[in-house]
């Protein structure tokens, strides 16, 4: 797993915040979710987070199949 962070603003107690994510890609074993948390419209964070299905021992697997099946619901169309 890998979590890219970009922080654009700063965020206090109190604050309402939005979190919008969505799946940018998504292969047998592994995906890249993009995430942004808003306040008021403005962008305070960004990120980009890659992950990875594994079994007990921490090896690579394929997702299973109804999990796959519902991630693809999520992905949204090629431009």
């Amino acid at each position: 797993m890998r979590a890219d962070l970009r922080f654009r603003a700063s965020a206090v107690a109190g604050d309402h915040l939005l979190v919008v994510s969505g799946i940018a890609e998504l292969r047998p074993a592994s995906s890249v979710w993009r995430q942004e948390i808003r306040r008021s419209g403005e962008v305070v964070v960004e990120a980009e987070i890659h992950g990875a299905c594994t079994d007990l021992e921490g090896r690579p697997r394929r997702v299973p199949a109804e999990l796959q099946r519902a991630l693809h619901r999520l992905v949204p169309p090629a431009s």
